[in-house]
Formats: structure tokens, C-alpha cells, sequence
């Protein structure tokens, strides 16, 4: 595998861990990761090879990006963000065998990357399913309001809704919570 360096961090490209298997103490864990919270209507894969995608799921953009690690630090170099200048970025990675988090080291002249990566832990789905859920509290009798969620499959329902077209002409049966999967028998029809 070729090794990409970056001068003006010291930072290279060289072998990371492989997402089937365990991350050794100090390596960076590859695989595909969302956020908790703000930014759960996207999310991140990170392979081996270095490359890396951001991916948004309501289908208006992706990223592509590369990324090197040395040690505790880890550097986007190419991305393809939308505003600011395209200047890599240097983080500290912490990884604790669920989720990845990042601490800027230096500065980042791009907004969209540093509002991404700082304060949101990232969580390793590693069988995840792209579904609706709810974006705020509904009220039964009331049309749904879904956004799409890439999400662990051990946590949804097996009949999850993964088409917007289920939702047409139907309201919500019972209260859903926000974030929550919606699922057929959360559905009636609307009333006229």
C-alpha cells in the first residue's frame, strides 16, 4: 500500500484497522459511523485504504474525502466540502470500542468539516439499515413527519419503513417519539 504524507503535520497513510476485525489498542477504527445526536441524518465510512465519505442521507450530497492518522492524530487532506477554504485539517482521535471523537488540534478553516467532526461522537454501526423516523413528537391523528436515519439494525423493529411512498394518505395511529422508527402499525389512514 502506498503512503501518503503530509509534511506539515508528519502525518502518513499506512495501514489502519480492518473493519471486520477488532481495532488493536492506538489504531484507528475503519467502518461506518453516525452520530448520535445532530447530524445522525448523515453519516461516515472510513476504509482502509485511507479514503473516507460523507454521505447525507436524504440524497443531496456526498463527500468524498482522504484521511492519515499518526497516533493520536488524524488529518482530513482532500475533501470536496461545499464552503470555506479546501485546507486539510488536523484532529485528536479518541476511540473507546463504541464510538470515535474528536478534538481539533490547531485550527480548521473549514466550517462545515469542523461543525461535523467537533463535539459529536461518532458511533460504529456495523449492520445498520437506512429508515424513516420521526423528526419530532407526532400525535395520533397526524400527518407523519419522517427524515431518513442510518441506524443499527439490532435497534429497529424488523418492519422499520424504509420507503417514503408508505406514508402517503396516512397519519399516525398511536404517539411516536421523536427519533423513533415508524413502523406500518403506527399508521391509519388520514382523515379527510
Amino acid at each position: 500500500m502506498a503512503t501518503i504524507t503530509l509534511a506539515l503535520f508528519g502525518v502518513s497513510a499506512g495501514a489502519v484497522g480492518a473493519q471486520s476485525e477488532p481495532v488493536a489498542e492506538n489504531e484507528f477504527p475503519t467502518g461506518t459511523f453516525v452520530a448520535d445526536f445532530a447530524h445522525a441524518d448523515r453519516y461516515l465510512e472510513f476504509t482502509t485504504d485511507g479514503t473516507c465519505r460523507w454521505v447525507a442521507l436524504d440524497g443531496f450530497w456526498e463527500r468524498p474525502c482522504t484521511y492519515a492518522t499518526n497516533g493520536d492524530l488524524f488529518t482530513e487532506m482532500t475533501f470536496e466540502w461545499p464552503d470555506g477554504p479546501q485546507v486539510p485539517a488536523t484532529y485528536y482521535w479518541d476511540w473507546d470500542g463504541e464510538r470515535l471523537s474528536f478534538e481539533l488540534w490547531g485550527d480548521d478553516l473549514q466550517p462545515s468539516r469542523y461543525g461535523a467532526y467537533a463535539g459529536h461522537p461518532l458511533r460504529l454501526v456495523e449492520d445498520g439499515r437506512v429508515v424513516y423516523a420521526a423528526t419530532s413528537r407526532i400525535a395520533p391523528g397526524t400527518l407523519v413527519a419522517a427524515t431518513r436515519r442510518f441506524l443499527p439494525a439490532d435497534e429497529l423493529p424488523p418492519d422499520a419503513i424504509e420507503d417514503l411512498s408508505e406514508f402517503r394518505g396516512r397519519a399516525a395511529a398511536v404517539a411516536i417519539e421523536r427519533g423513533q422508527p415508524i413502523t406500518p402499525d403506527m399508521l391509519e389512514p388520514a382523515s379527510e
